[in-house]
């Protein structure tokens, strides 16, 4: 974009530095390449730049290893005699600091730092700091690596350039390694090298999995669907596709869409299969597993997931049953001490970014239980309705489903009013496991639609004019012929007449 400015972490150290803040708090997952850039920036404006660690205390001289309070106090001490601007880097110093001698030294050497020129320089992956100092360090962010950063550090590790892809192979690693740190990125691309004497993008893919994974709350979709393997919902599947095509004269970034209908329709391998479609990542959010025991954690976790996923660019987030999740988030908070709340307005921040590039595909099996403002214009592209299967799309999905679990298409079909792809994949996998036909396959399966009935149709109710169908280019309305049937129960008859 012409005329923003991207702040690097060097040139934010170097103005708060010159504005005469003493101390500074760098998040970053790479406290070494941190490190290295605030020392390079120091040495080009002839600061004195000193590293600490409680394993090799002061850096070059090993003194006040496992005594970071000594080296707080110590820090006066060690500025330069012609005042140019002392700075001291104390890596994950935020793990050291909660007794009272260490907070009243911190305070003290910031206090003095404002007119003498020290400054204290936290370096640490998360944000953590007792109330008495959090209004004493401004908190800088050190980014992941971005795509320019990423192709120098594959054309450094290539041997050759037959070794690196170009043109859409060249994006498409990129867009796999977006989101990965410096280290992990070099791991990736010499671990692809190595594997197939070239770099590409499965490996990257693979290796950015497993990082996800170690978040506890994003893992990356390694599903192969395609669309052709979901029967119908034609009309989202066009959407999408049509919104996140490249367009040179689209204005702003696709949005996402929000996904409503019962149990069991397919919204999960949509998500799925969308990503493999448009040739991006799928990246899983679970937000449930956001909320944290300590205070602040949560939103802290919050704030990591969205900077790992803006991180990663174009991408789609998948993120299920957000009833669940956010619950408390319409009850001010009083069910979870306003966990819900604090991740539900993080939350809604994020998806109110106009320079957001992640596409969300959010679903919902009961829209009333989610605060108003989650759904309002201009955070989803549009909301959908996924109502059970018809005809038309149930034979589809037989098809499909009889043919990966390898069974006869010959064979009669059991009745199936009301059932879901999710209930008909159930019938041909139990045949299949079983060995026994389709008609016999069915005495296993009770549909969802009918342990659900009311949820169901509470929901076609609220859904009727307000959201459009994922299967046809229109609104939603509501078809009283698809109601499902009450489930049928035994009743006695009374023959009064032999009483008498």
């Amino acid at each position: 974009n012409q005329g923003v400015v991207i702040m690097t972490l060097a040139s934010e150290i170097r103005e708060h530095i010159a504005a005469g803040f003493s101390g500074l708090y760098v998040k970053t997952f790479e406290p070494d390449d941190a490190t290295h850039e605030i020392g390079a920036l120091s040495r080009n404006l002839g600061w004195n730049c000193l590293v600490w660690d409680i394993d090799s205390g002061l850096q070059g001289t090993n003194e006040f290893a496992d005594d970071p309070l000594s080296m707080v106090k110590a820090l006066p001490s060690l500025c330069l005699a012609d005042g140019s601007p002392t700075v001291l880097i104390m890596r994950y110093l935020h793990r050291m600091i909660g007794n009272p001698s260490m907070l009243s030294a911190i305070e003290n050497v910031l206090r003095q730092g404002k007119a003498k020129g020290f400054h204290l320089v936290i370096v640490a992956p998360e944000v953590s700091l007792p109330i008495e100092l959090s209004r004493s360090f401004v908190v800088l962010e050190h980014s992941l690596p971005d795509r320019e950063t990423l192709q120098t550090i594959a054309s450094e590790i290539a041997e050759s350039d037959s070794d690196l892809p170009s043109g859409d192979d060249l994006e498409t690693l990129l867009d796999a390694a977006q989101g990965l740190t410096r280290c992990e990125a070099e791991n990736a691309f010499a671990l692809s090298l190595v594997r197939h004497q070239k770099i590409q993008a499965d490996t990257v893919f693979s290796l950015k999995a497993q990082a996800l994974t170690k978040t506890g709350y994003l893992r990356l979709s390694t599903s192969k669907r395609r669309f052709d393997d979901l029967g119908g919902l034609a009309n989202i599947k066009d959407f999408c596709l049509r919104v996140l095509s490249p367009n040179p004269n689209r204005i702003g970034n696709p949005q996402g869409v929000l996904a409503l209908g019962p149990p069991g329709t397919g919204k999960t391998a949509f998500a799925e299969a969308l990503g493999n479609e448009c040739g991006l990542p799928t990246v899983i959010l679970d937000i449930g597993s956001l909320k944290g025991s300590l205070v602040g954690q949560s939103e802290e976790r919050t704030r990591h997931a969205i900077a790992t996923i803006n991180a990663m660019g174009r991408c789609i987030v998948f993120i299920d049953e957000v009833e669940r999740a956010l619950a408390g988030a319409s009850g001010n908070g009083q069910n979870d001490s306003g966990v819900s709340s604090g991740i539900f307005g993080t939350f809604l921040t994020w998806l109110s970014d106009p320079d957001r590039q992640a596409f969300i595909v959010a679903t919902s099996n009961d829209i009333r239980s989610i605060p108003p403002q989650f759904s309002r214009s201009g955070r989803f592209d549009g909301v959908f309705f996924w109502d059970l299967p018809g005809r038309e799309q149930k034979d589809k999905i037989w098809d499909i489903y009889i043919g990966i679990y390898r069974l006869d298409p010959a064979q009669d079909k059991p009745l199936d009013a009301d059932w879901t792809g999710a209930d008909i994949q159930s019938c041909c996998q139990k045949a299949n496991m079983l060995g026994i036909s389709l008609a016999e396959a069915s005495r296993y399966v009770v549909p969802i639609a009918k342990r659900s009935k009311a949820e169901i149709e509470s929901l076609r109710e609220w859904c009727d004019g307000t959201t459009t169908s994922a299967e046809y280019p229109d609104t939603y309305r509501r078809n009283p012929a698809q109601s499902i049937p009450a489930t049928g129960k035994a009743t006695r008859r009374i023959d009064r007449s032999s009483a008498e």
